[in-house]
């Protein structure tokens, strides 16, 4: 079953912190210390998000004085999907739900086709989730 990454949570909810605070103001930047006091996220963990997030698209990064990180895409053509994507490490198809361990009976186990089944409702789902829905 789908459970999100620390680096999945941080990401939404930083984008919806910028969406929240950007979207009076087009063009305007947030500083990672901005972001990260106000989400009490961590600074450096966070900043390595953002990076990603930017070279991904996602978000704009500026540098120098006055910088920041601001809204390069729209908010609702951001997933969670997209961001579980991003951040989530990749899971091989013989790794068993329940023990989390590779498994010699995927192939036969009934447990293991039905929470398939569940997972892809839930990705569905995740596909539907913006983060514009989020605000």
């Amino acid at each position: 079953m789908v459970s999100l990454s620390r680096e999945v949570d941080y990401a939404i909810r930083s984008l919806v912190y910028m969406g929240c605070h950007l979207k009076s103001t087009p063009g305007a930047v947030l500083s990672v210390e901005d972001i990260s006091a106000a989400q009490k996220l961590p600074h450096a963990l966070l900043r390595r998000i953002l990076q990603r997030l930017a070279r991904e698209g996602i978000i704009r990064s500026i540098k120098g004085k006055g910088g920041g990180f601001g809204m390069r895409k729209e908010l609702h053509d951001i997933t969670v999907a997209e961001l579980v994507m991003l951040f989530q490490p990749y899971v091989t198809d013989d790794v068993c739900y329940v023990r989390q361990k590779r498994c010699a009976s995927v192939k036969t186990c009934k447990v293991r086709k039905r929470i398939g089944e569940i997972n892809k409702m839930v990705n569905e789902q995740l596909e539907l989730m913006t983060i514009a829905s989020l605000l």
